[in-house]
Order: structure tokens, then sequence, then C-alpha cells
């Protein structure tokens, strides 16, 4: 019965992985990390992880969901080029990662590999995060930043970097808000739209390329909903749903169908059915209320996830699903949600930021598996070894005894690559044709079924 019953599992482990309904937040890093909450609250990484941005207490890449800590009350998390910062839902602040310029803001310029809780606040309601700057609200509608600040991104009125949250200004109805390169935005409850940091090609929007320092209000406009920065251009949609984009151009980002950057809100088409927006280094994705996702900017590493490297100045398209969710976009790598809780990823993947078990770019979604990544032996019985592990051009498995034994080889969201049958008790099979990533291994002969993860080097 426990072998009939393990089987089982293991059957089910290497089909259906990739339904698994378990994907929440996500926030998609500029320099090429990904973090997720799950909806049980646990947190999980992927991706590079140079300065410990990951949060596992290595600096080792991965390629594959990896959880971080045991924590189950994660409530919202931030990634930025090599920091993370997170809330947990009991309003506590933690920061890991990158520091010299005090962007984690726990008092010191000390890098760190695992959540380091930032003061003991508990009331924080809302963190983003720049490439070297961090803000946040809190629960009474008052805003705070630190670290990074050449450019005046903090909006503390100087160009000064600080290494613990500083409140800016005295206002207590910021709503929204968000953290590009080297600029910040932020919507208030009265819904004005204000911006601070560096100006160049106009992406403040206030018309000019000047640098401000502290909070400017751009326009008059007095129905702002949200306002999403890429490095250096500016996305943001209205409450009656219309798409608004100024600055930097180069790829048609703005997807005003130019090239030329603009230095005001300029408006993206007609409709007024968007609902989503987010931005990469030069990447614009959105969706509108019918599910529709829409791309548009930069196509070099696939991000416009339309099967081209080619960019494009107008939103298109992707694709014909109509149950899209929610978008998160990186420097050069685009994550995003269905109805149906599962996660889907494209653009580039040098570091394994799509998590996908690989480092090759994908300019089409691929799933990104909930319950197949990160896992250990699944069992091991009656001696069935594989080894090494890492391999490179060749695996051997050892049978404890020649049995009608077959391999079968799975990514890590339950695709068979290829079946071989196994014809003597010690085999040696051949994985050039595999990518470098992590691969479920299954073998089942007449005595016993195991499924190992192996990583390709």
């Amino acid at each position: 019965m426990k072998k009939l019953l393990l089987l089982i599992t293991i059957n089910i482990l290497a089909t259906t992985v990739i339904y698994a309904q378990c994907w929440s937040k996500i926030a998609s890093g500029n320099a090429s990390h990904t973090m997720a909450i799950k909806t049980d609250g646990t947190l999980w990484a992927w991706g590079k992880n140079d300065f410990g941005q990951l949060g596992d207490g290595t600096t080792i890449y991965r390629e594959v969901p990896t959880q971080i800590g045991v924590a189950t009350n994660w409530n919202q998390v931030a990634a930025g080029d090599y920091h993370t910062m997170a809330i947990k839902t009991d309003g506590t602040l933690w920061g890991w990662g990158y520091n010299t310029s005090g962007q984690l803001g726990d008092g010191t310029t000390v890098t760190k590999k695992i959540p380091t809780q930032i003061g003991l606040a508990t009331n924080w309601a809302r963190v983003e995060v720049g490439e070297t700057h961090t803000i946040a609200l809190k629960t009474d509608g008052t805003l705070w930043t630190w670290g990074k600040n050449t450019y005046g991104q903090l909006g503390d009125g100087t160009t000064l970097a600080k290494n613990t949250p500083t409140q800016i200004g005295t206002a207590n109805n910021w709503a929204t808000l968000s953290a590009g390169l080297f600029h910040t935005m932020a919507i208030k409850t009265d819904g004005t739209l204000w911006a601070w940091g560096s100006n160049s090609s106009g992406r403040l929007g206030d018309g000019t390329t000047i640098n401000k320092n502290i909070p400017t209000q751009i326009g008059t406009a007095t129905n702002w909903a949200k306002v999403d920065l890429g490095d250096y251009f500016s996305l943001a949609l209205k409450t009656n749903g219309t798409l608004w984009a100024w600055g930097a151009n180069t790829d048609g980002e703005l997807g005003d169908a130019t090239n030329i950057d603009k230095h005001s809100p300029t408006q993206v088409g007609t409709a007024t059915t968007w609902t989503q927006i987010s931005a990469g280094a030069s990447t614009a994705v959105a969706l509108k209320t019918d599910g529709t996702l829409w791309t548009w900017g930069s196509n070099t590493d696939g991000g416009l996830g339309n099967g081209t490297n080619t960019n494009t100045n107008t939103p298109a398209q992707m694709g014909t699903a109509t149950t899209w969710v929610k978008i998160w976009v990186a420097k050069h790598h685009v994550l995003a949600l269905k109805t149906d809780a599962t996660l889907w990823a494209w653009g580039s993947n040098t570091y394994g930021q799509l998590g996908n078990g690989t480092v090759d770019d994908k300019n089409l979604p691929i799933p990104v598996s909930c319950t197949a990544v990160g896992l250990n032996d699944v069992a091991t019985l009656n001696g069935i070894d594989v080894y090494p592990n890492p391999i490179e051009n060749n695996v051997t498995i050892r049978l404890q005894m020649l049995s009608n034994a077959t391999l079968q080889v799975y990514n890590v969201v339950g695709e068979t690559l290829f079946t071989q049958q196994l014809n003597n008790v010690v085999s040696v099979v051949n994985t050039e044709l595999l990518s470098k990533g992590t691969y479920l291994f299954k073998i089942t002969s007449n005595e016993n079924s195991v499924t190992k993860k192996v990583i390709k080097n």
C-alpha cells in the first residue's frame, strides 16, 4: 500500500505541478531577481543573488523558486536592483541585500543576506524600491524615504543619503507611490500627482528637465489613480481609465506611436478601459478591464512576450487570453498572474529570474511552477542512485537489480523532455542536449520508483 501511494504521489507531481493555485503577490527586481508571496503567506525568491538580495543567507543564484525562511505572514514585497524590502501582516518592515547607500534603512551601510527588521514600527502599509533608494507609506498616510539621494529622489530637500526612514514633509494624505531608477512619484488621496528626483528626458512630467528634491505637483488634475515608473519614463492611469505616459521614448516605451521624448503627461490612445500598468527599464505592460494584456516598448530580451524580439511603439495585445489579473515588470523580464492563480514569466532569463530552471530567455509566456520547484529528493528506495549531481554531459544511474527500468526526465513545470529504457544495472545517460537548469529524473522499475532533483551545470 505504501508503494502504491508513493507511485500516485510521484505521478501527480510529474503531471500537475503547473496547475497549483498558490501565487499571490510578486515583485520583480531591476537587476534580475524575483520575489513572490504565496497564498499561504510564505516568501519565495529566485534569480540573481550577488548581494544576498534573495534573502536565503547565500549569494548563490537560484533558477527555481526557493523558500525564504519559514514565516507565513508576509504581506507585501518590493525588489530593487540589489536590495529587497517587505512588510509582514503585523505591519513590521524588513529589508535585505545591498546596503551601501543605506537603502535598507537599518541605520547602517552593511549588506544583509537574510530578512532584517527595520526599526520597531508596526504601522507600515506599503513599500517600493528604486535602484538604490526606498520609499514607504505608513497607515497614517505619512510618506517616508531613505537610501541614495544624488538626484533628490528622497524628496527631503537635500541630496544627502539617509540610512534610516525619514519622513517627507508633514502631509498625511499620501495614497500610492512608485520608485523609478532615480526618480519618485506619488499620488495623494485628493487625486493629485507629485514627483521628485532626476528629471532627465522629462520623466517627472512637469514640462522641464530640471531635477527636483522636494515633491512637486504635476499639473492640476485631481483624478490620478495609479503611477508606475520605469528607468527613464513614467506611466500613470486616471480614474476614468485613460492611460498616460511621459519621459524617455527611445524604444517606444511611451506607446504614443513615436520615439520622441515627452516632458509632460501624454495620453496613450483613446481607450478608457485600462486598469493596471507596470514599467520596466524601457518596456511597458498594461491590463484592460476585459482581462487582456498589452505590451509595448523595448523587446530586446523578449519582454513584450509576443514571440519576437522587435520593439513596438504602440500597445499591442499579447496573445488572446482574457484571464490576466496582475502584472509586474522588471528591467528586462515580466511576470503576470492569471485568474486561476497560475504565474507566467517571459523576457530575460540570464540569471534564472524567470524561475523555470533554465537561464534561457523566453519571448513567450512560460509557467512558473508552484510545487515542483525547490524540491529535495522526493524518495530514495532500494538503492537507486543518480550521480554525479550536479551533472555535466552525462549522468550515471545505478539500480539495485535489472528489471525493466525506465527513466523519464521532466523540467520543473512538469513537461516530459525524454524517456529512456535502462538496460543495465549501471547505465550512463547522455544529457548534452539539456540546457543548464533544474530537472526531475523519475526512474521506475518493477520493484520501485523514485524521483530525484538533478542540476545541470
